[in-house]
């Protein structure tokens, strides 16, 4: 029964992060990174609950649904971030070059399909996109969102960077 439970909080919370990302239009950036702020830290935690089901990506919903460009528009100067791809691997300790609206996308993009599957009724499909892609996709860009995310909103911005 805890599964199920742990299965739809998740769902819940992938439908608000959704909403809040269809709707961002509604909030000025300094309230709209708040808000990723608030929700990161409680999708992450929530996915480290669901199982991993046997599944596989083989799923086809169409055409994806993005919200890139809007949320390009949105963040402007405040888009591009440094990023080190794996902080394990010397080699890898440049950084490089990384843009908040592609991350927020990504995370939209790997919940919306878990979503969609859910409407579906494809029950286990949604739950396998779900954590599947957590651990290989969403759920890194997510930690360094949030990392971002944090030193905009406390070092780099105030309530008074509205526009």
């Amino acid at each position: 029964m805890e599964r199920t439970i742990n299965i739809e909080q998740f769902h819940r919370l992938a439908d608000e992060y959704c909403i809040f990302v269809e709707n961002h239009a509604s909030f000025n950036r300094y309230d709209f990174l708040n808000k990723c702020l608030e929700l990161f830290p409680r999708l992450y935690s929530a996915a480290l609950t669901v199982p991993l089901p046997n599944g596989s990506d083989d799923t086809d919903l169409g055409e994806r649904l993005t919200h890139a460009h809007l949320l390009y528009e949105m963040l402007g100067k405040y888009n591009f971030y440094s990023e080190v791809f794996d902080p394990i691997y010397p080699t890898d300790k440049d950084p490089s070059q990384a843009m908040l609206s592609e991350e927020l996308d990504e995370i939209y993009w790997h919940l919306k399909k878990g979503l969609i599957l859910w409407q579906q009724g494809r029950l286990v499909d949604a739950q396998w996109e779900w954590r599947f892609n957590f651990v290989v996709e969403w759920g890194p860009r997510l930690l360094s969102a949030q990392r971002a995310i944090h030193y905009l909103v406390f070092d780099h911005m105030g309530p008074s960077a509205t526009a």
